[in-house]
């Protein structure tokens, strides 16, 4: 494959929460590519610390009177492409008049993107996430098709259900007919696509599943569980998480006379939320709120649980889930999206419908109490991240899907 230089747009880079983004940009560029790193937002905290801030451009970064020197240059040299790629924005909105003003910010940071991609050299964007990455992308590249100059190709990946809960705002139909390839990591997010597409454009539409450095995480079987039994949970604090569901669990449990204790993985806004559930619940001694922790430093965060818990309400297919299944960790979790296309009950996993707390307790309570249960699902959840979720498969993959686009 002939090298080539890719522009990346995402909302955040770069994010210890999205080691699934690095992977893939890491694996462009083993492969020979020059990425052009181009985020929404600029990092904070630990993220900012991270060697890849440095070389990545941030929209927001930018000043009002650097922006607008840029749109007026692009307006003076490519008239055309700058009303027409404007005025396709501006309809979009309707007569709302917030999302027209949102709309406009679309299209100066689409006009930045184009301005930057073409800069370095890109013949191509990749954008990652469904919402306003991709809206950026595909009129930074419609702009440079009217233009004929800069980027004319672009792709995007696409997660999950939550990407499109607003179609006047995700353009999911209008996406499919523009875009060259979009990536969607399980067939339950590739059929939410097709679902609001013409179905012309379903070719385009390509399931590529998430995979995982397997040499990071090294199988053993489930040992005893502790006493108590102890639950990780790794991802954001946000309430489609269903980190309140797993707490009302843990209450039920105890009531039964089951203790469990529960490790939370992840930072995010809701932890107020889940920290006053907790209390209300009586469970402060039985919960600890982690934090983020450094990918590097997950696995053995996990590997130390006795089950690894994800009750959420929407996801794509997480890659939290896979890399438990990879060490040998027992999973429950729910019945949603791309989740039970790895996630079997009584196979690979425990499932239960979303929302459930009885059920979820009586997962977590027969898991816990089962060794042989424990072993054979684990078994069983090694060997399926092997066939589907390796990243020496599902990478090339990745890379050709994107980059042998017609």
């Amino acid at each position: 494959m002939t090298p080539t230089t890719i522009a990346y747009v995402m909302t955040h880079f770069p994010r210890i929460t999205q080691t699934f983004i690095a992977n893939e940009i890491d694996g462009l560029i083993a492969d020979g590519h020059r990425v052009v790193r181009i985020a929404i937002n600029p990092p904070s905290g630990v993220d900012a610390e991270h060697p890849d801030a440095t070389d990545t451009y941030y929209l927001k970064n930018e000043s009002p009177l650097r922006v607008a020197r840029i749109l007026a240059g692009a307006a003076a040299a490519h008239p055309r492409a700058f009303a027409t790629v404007l005025a396709t924005a501006l309809r979009t909105a309707g007569t709302d008049v917030g999302l027209g003003a949102k709309r406009l910010a679309h299209f100066a940071e689409a006009v930045l993107i184009w301005r930057r991609a073409t800069d370095a050299g890109a013949t191509q964007i990749h954008a990652h996430f469904g919402l306003t990455p991709s809206t950026l992308a595909m009129w930074a590249c419609e702009f440079a098709r009217i233009a004929d100059t800069g980027p004319k190709k672009w792709t995007f990946t696409y997660h999950s259900g939550s990407e499109m809960f607003e179609p006047g705002l995700a353009l999911n139909a209008r996406k499919a007919a523009s875009v060259d390839a979009a990536i969607c990591v399980s067939d339950a997010t590739r059929s939410q696509l097709m679902r609001t597409s013409d179905a012309r454009h379903w070719p385009k539409l390509h399931t590529v599943r998430c995979g995982i450095d397997l040499d990071r995480f090294v199988y053993r079987d489930p040992p005893a569980t502790q006493d108590p039994p102890v639950l990780t949970m790794v991802g954001r604090l946000a309430p489609e998480k269903g980190h309140l569901v797993l707490v009302e669990a843990m209450g039920v449990l105890l009531g039964r006379g089951t203790a469990v204790r529960l490790r939370i993985i992840g930072g995010g806004t809701f932890q107020p939320d889940i920290a006053a559930a907790v209390h209300a619940a009586g469970l402060d001694h039985l919960v600890e709120f982690v934090g983020e922790l450094a990918p590097g430093d997950v696995p053995a965060a996990v590997e130390a649980s006795d089950v690894f818990c994800l009750p959420s309400f929407d996801e794509g297919l997480p890659v939290a889930i896979m890399e438990a299944m990879a060490v040998g960790v027992p999973v429950v979790t729910t019945y949603i999206a791309g989740i039970p296309e790895l996630a079997v009950d009584g196979d690979t996993a425990m499932v239960v419908p979303a929302g459930n707390v009885a059920a979820l307790a009586d997962a977590i309570e027969r898991i816990v109490s089962d060794p042989d249960l424990r072993r054979r699902i684990a078994r069983a959840a090694r060997a399926a991240v092997e066939r589907d979720h390796d990243d020496r498969i599902t990478g090339p993959a990745f890379r050709a899907a994107i980059l042998d686009a017609p």
